[in-house]
C-alpha cells in the first residue's frame, strides 16, 4: 500500500481528539475489499449533499466530531468502509450536536456577563450544569463510534488517520497566535492589554499537559490491533472533565473583563454571539505574515491531503461533515467556538 502525503502548515492551538465508553475492538484485517477509482487519488475537495452540510453546521467547529470528519476526509476509503463510516457518524450527530447547543449557551451567558462588566460563576451554574449532562449522555455514543472506526480501518488506514489527526492539531495550535494577533486588532488593545491578556491565556496552557499525554496514548494505541478508550480515559472522569473545563472558561472571561475596558468588553461580546452553532462560517484573509503574502490562503487553513493508495477514494465523509479544516480554521470560526475565553483550546472533553 502507497501513502503520499503531502502538506503545508500555516497555522497554533492545543487540540486533541475525542477520548469520547466502552469496548475493547480489533482492528480490521489488512487486506483491502474491492477499490473504487482509480489507482491512488489526493484528498480533495468533494461537492457535498445538503445532508452532510446539516450535520457539517451541527457540530462545533472545533469539537471531537470536526477533528475526526477532517482525518477521514484524508483517508482513502473503499465504499464498503465509508458506507460504515457514514452510518457512524449518524449515529453521534444528534448527541454531538446537543453538546455544541450548550456550550453555544454558556459562551452566550458568559458574552452577556463580560459585556456588563461582571463574572458571576454561580448564575452559571445552570449552563454549566446542562454542558456537564449533554457531554455525559453523549460520550457513550462517541466512544463507540471512534472504537468502531477503528475495527472498520486496516493498519496503514489507522496509521494515516492519526497523522492526519496530529497534522489538524498542529494547524489548529499554530493557529492561536494568529488569531491572538486579529483579536488584538478587533478590540484595539494597548501594549499593556496585550501582555496582560497574553498571561491569562498562557496559564490555560498548563491544563493541556495530562490532555495532550492521554492524546499520545489513545494515537499510539490507535494505531494498534486492539482499541479501547476506557482503558486510557475511563469515562467516569468525563463530567468532572467538562465542568473543569467549563470553570476554566468562566476563570479566563473574569480574567479578561478586568482587563477590557466596557467599551473593548462589549465588542467582544458582539463578536461571540456573532455566529450561533449551526451557522456556516466564512473564511477570514490571512494578514502578510514574514514577508510573504498568498493571495486568497485563509487563515490557519491546513493544505494538506494524506492518502491511502490501492485505488480507494479520498474527501468528505457523509454524516460526520469532512474536509473540515480549510472553512474552519479561521479567525471568524475562532470567535463562534469561544475565542478567546476557551483559553487554550482543550474544547475535547469527550
Amino acid at each position: 500500500m502507497k501513502l503520499f502525503i503531502r502538506a503545508k502548515f500555516i497555522g497554533p492551538l492545543g487540540l486533541f481528539i475525542a477520548s469520547a465508553g466502552g469496548c475493547t475492538v480489533s482492528a480490521a484485517p489488512d487486506s483491502a475489499p474491492t477499490s473504487t477509482v482509480s489507482e491512488s487519488v489526493e484528498t480533495a475537495a468533494t461537492p457535498e449533499s445538503h445532508e452532510t452540510k446539516e450535520a457539517e453546521q451541527q457540530r462545533e467547529p472545533y469539537g471531537p466530531v470536526a477533528h475526526i470528519a477532517d482525518a477521514l476526509a484524508k483517508v482513502g476509503l473503499s465504499d464498503e468502509q465509508r458506507t460504515a463510516a457514514e452510518k457512524l457518524g449518524k449515529e453521534v450527530a444528534e448527541k454531538e450536536k446537543a453538546v455544541a447547543d450548550a456550550r453555544h449557551e454558556l459562551k452566550l451567558a458568559l458574552a452577556k456577563q463580560l459585556e456588563e462588566g461582571k463574572i458571576d460563576a454561580q448564575a452559571l451554574q445552570h449552563q454549566i450544569d446542562a454542558l456537564v449532562k449533554a457531554r455525559q449522555e453523549a460520550s457513550p455514543a462517541l466512544r463507540k463510534a471512534v472504537e468502531n472506526l477503528h475495527g472498520i480501518l486496516d493498519e496503514e488506514q489507522r496509521g494515516a488517520f492519526v497523522d492526519a489527526l496530529k497534522s489538524r492539531i498542529k494547524d489548529l495550535d499554530q493557529a492561536s497566535q494568529k488569531w491572538f494577533d486579529e483579536f488584538s486588532k478587533d478590540l484595539r488593545l494597548s501594549e499593556e492589554q496585550k501582555h496582560r491578556s497574553k498571561d491569562v491565556l498562557e496559564k490555560t496552557k498548563a491544563n493541556l499537559a495530562e490532555e495532550q499525554k492521554k492524546a499520545n496514548e489513545l494515537f499510539d494505541a490507535f494505531k494498534g490491533k486492539e482499541f479501547s478508550i476506557e482503558r486510557i480515559v475511563p469515562i467516569s472522569e468525563v463530567g468532572e472533565r467538562t465542568r473543569k473545563r467549563a470553570t476554566e472558561m468562566v476563570r479566563v472571561t473574569k480574567e479578561l473583563a478586568d482587563i477590557l475596558t466596557p467599551e473593548q468588553r462589549s465588542e467582544l461580546a458582539k463578536r461571540l454571539e456573532a455566529k450561533s452553532p449551526s451557522e456556516p462560517l466564512k473564511g477570514v484573509h490571512m494578514p502578510k505574515i514574514g514577508g510573504h503574502q498568498n493571495e486568497g490562503e485563509l487563515l490557519g487553513e491546513a493544505q494538506q491531503g494524506i492518502v491511502v493508495g490501492r485505488g480507494y477514494r479520498a474527501g468528505a465523509v457523509r454524516g460526520w461533515g469532512g474536509g473540515y479544516s480549510a472553512r474552519s480554521m479561521t479567525v471568524s470560526s475562532g470567535y463562534a467556538a469561544g475565542y478567546p475565553l476557551i483559553g487554550g483550546y482543550g474544547m475535547g472533553i469527550w
